[in-house]
């Protein structure tokens, strides 16, 4: 029986000595060291308007492909022409002209 009492002490004792050890790590707050650049560093070089540009051509296809020839519907094309320049309100005037919205 003393084997036995001996050895639950020392289980016991030996999960509660785990069990603070997480307790101190968990709270414990962690240093972080910053890296230091050096020299200037590199900015995108490129047309600034380069998304708007591609956003313009997307719209270009997918007016295309869904007027399917019809004159009245190929009109939205016009709209194409802000969104070159990111100019998204002359877009959306442009398409609520076109809608009579």
């Amino acid at each position: 029986m003393n084997q036995f009492v001996s050895s639950v002490l020392d289980r016991r004792s030996s999960l509660m000595t785990l069990g603070a050890l997480g307790v101190k790590v968990a709270t414990t707050p962690i240093a972080a060291d910053a890296k230091k650049k050096h020299g200037k560093t590199k900015r995108k070089q490129g047309d600034p308007n380069g998304r708007c540009t591609q956003q313009a051509g997307t719209w270009n296809t997918f007016v295309t492909t869904e007027c399917a020839g019809d004159a009245t519907c190929l009109e939205f094309l016009t709209c194409a022409e802000p969104l070159k320049t990111c100019n998204f309100t002359g877009f959306f005037a442009c398409f609520a002209r076109l809608i009579n919205f």
